[in-house]
């Protein structure tokens, strides 16, 4: 038995292909499905069903490429400061989700000092905290699209002075952390009862952690649905922005450091997963954004905080000898993760240029 046609979600899968690249507006989308909406009513007349009707209307539409690049044309510029605008919200919420985290973590360490809260409850609000964050960003996921006319119509409008305020709060922040208007000794006292308990119970160090990544996921989140593009893996690593770029570079920096040390720390295959994830970063960055122009000049800015973050580390950690320093193989494991995954990049590429020709 042959599936039943749907109308509504068929325009839908089509719209969300032509606006895949972040070319349509909001209000773009919208008057394309009206155009397509009435183009089928008026083929049905002539005696089409919804299926055919729709086939035809799609093909009046255009090919979606062309469409795509009509409307890149139009609203390239318009679409390149929202996305700037965005990655702007998305960093400064991000250090102040992170200074909130911080600031109540430093709490719970130090009535732990105090021994007001035991090691294993310390562990525990810990962790339930920074869970609560990962359900604030499947919410977001959820409700992106209102969260953002959100930010744009109070920011955004005419409200020069609330952004001036947000900006204001995010700098101070970066520089001074919420945690330490607490005092010295609180401070000092909640960072050793932290250690502790960090050692006693490492999946809450990992969890703890996490919150760097999850919080680089909530920026690039809002940069992503400022753009109305659906979320996918192409979405997520493809762009033309250097920030941008080098902003998913921190993340991959983070989710392979996470998945290696954090995770298995000390265990002789831990630069094997780390570099395992690097190449799978450079190959999914390499073929997402293959199209582009200077591939290889936004694949080098991509891996940079990665290759600078391990080399610095493994000399630094080392005293200036790099041999010595306990991050010497991911030191090592860095320069030749990216080799593969350039090498692996490289060869797909031409691979696909001689298929071409």
């Amino acid at each position: 038995m042959a599936n039943q046609f749907h109308l509504d979600p068929a325009i839908n899968t089509l719209m969300a292909e032509v606006s895949s690249k972040g070319t349509l507006t909001a209000e773009d989308i919208k008057e394309l499905k009206l155009h397509l909406y009435d183009t089928v009513q008026n083929l049905k007349h002539s005696g089409l069903n919804d299926e055919e009707a729709f086939e035809v209307a799609k093909i009046r539409l255009g090919n979606k490429d062309t469409l795509m690049l009509e409307y890149e044309k139009v609203n390239g510029r318009s679409i390149v400061n929202k996305e700037w605008i965005f990655i702007f919200i998305g960093i400064g919420i991000s250090i102040i989700v992170s200074n909130l985290l911080f600031f109540t973590q430093t709490l719970i360490g130090y009535y732990n000092a105090i021994g007001k809260i035991t090691t294993t409850n310390a562990a525990y609000l810990l962790s339930f905290a920074q869970l609560l964050i990962l359900i604030l960003v499947i919410y977001i996921f959820k409700k992106g699209e209102k969260v953002v006319i959100f930010f744009k119509e109070t920011f955004f409008g005419s409200q020069i002075i609330l952004i001036t305020i947000f900006s204001v709060i995010v700098g101070l922040l970066t520089f001074v952390p919420l945690a330490k208007f607490l005092g010295p000794s609180i401070y000092n006292q909640s960072l050793m009862a932290l250690n502790e308990i960090f050692v006693d119970n490492r999946l809450t160090e990992t969890i703890i952690r996490g919150t760097i990544p999850i919080t680089i996921t909530f920026a690039i989140f809002l940069s992503i649905r400022s753009v109305n593009q659906k979320i996918s893996w192409q979405t997520v690593f493809k762009s033309r922005h250097y920030l941008y770029i080098f902003i998913l570079g921190i993340g991959l920096e983070t989710t392979a450091s996470l998945l290696s040390r954090q995770l298995f720390p000390g265990a002789w295959f831990g630069p094997i997963i780390f570099g395992s994830t690097i190449i799978a970063g450079i190959l999914a960055f390499i073929h997402f954004n293959k199209k582009e122009p200077r591939i290889w000049i936004k694949s080098c800015c991509f891996i940079s905080f990665s290759l600078i973050v391990e080399i610095f580390a493994s000399i630094y950690r080392g005293e200036g000898k790099w041999s010595s320093s306990p991050l010497f193989y991911y030191g090592i494991g860095i320069i030749i993760s990216i080799a593969i995954g350039f090498s692996i990049g490289y060869q797909r590429l031409r691979n696909e240029e001689t298929l071409k020709r």
